[in-house]
């Protein structure tokens, strides 16, 4: 039944085998990426428990923290 529906639907077929293959990730490949996806979740956190926040001042603190994350170390 998949062999049938991946020959109906070739679109679907490719994102699965770019998902297969490693290719078709959804987040980037970085040992940064989790502090910064951690943050990210923090600001929506944020935005949505508390509605008189200001989105603009967060994004902003969310970039310089983003920024500071992927500086190279040493």
């Amino acid at each position: 039944e998949m062999k049938a529906f991946m020959e109906e639907n070739p679109n679907y077929a490719l994102a699965a085998n770019l998902v297969l293959s490693d290719k078709g990730q959804q987040e980037p490949k970085s040992r940064v990426w989790e502090g910064i996806r951690s943050e990210i979740t923090n600001v929506v956190d944020t935005l949505l428990s508390r509605p008189d926040s200001d989105p603009k001042a967060l994004l902003d603190d969310l970039q310089r923290k983003a920024e500071a994350k992927m500086k190279p170390q040493g």
